[in-house]
């Protein structure tokens, strides 16, 4: 069991014993509403913009930050003990 992924309602959960590391892929859903009767929808270009503005912050605030340690008996945890795992 070197690599496994998993797939949830929020996202696909990616755990490579064998790199020692564990990669989270969201799934981001947007409800594009207007605050006021005078403003106009959001155009396609500018939800794309928002989006990988909104994409590098959680990458720059998240990715390779958060680590974890495995324990156990497990031959899984046992290759990858006393290491920090990068999330």
């Amino acid at each position: 069991m070197s690599h496994v992924t998993k797939d949830t309602s929020w996202c696909t959960i990616d755990v490579d014993a064998k790199k020692g590391k564990i990669v989270l892929v969201e799934r981001w859903q947007y409800v594009w509403k207007l605050g006021t009767p005078q403003m106009t929808r959001w155009t396609l270009p500018e939800r794309q913009a928002f989006h990988a503005r909104a994409d590098r912050a959680v990458w720059n605030a998240w990715s390779n930050k958060a680590m974890l340690k495995v324990e156990g008996s497990s031959e899984f945890a046992k290759s990858l003990s006393g290491r920090d795992i990068p999330v």
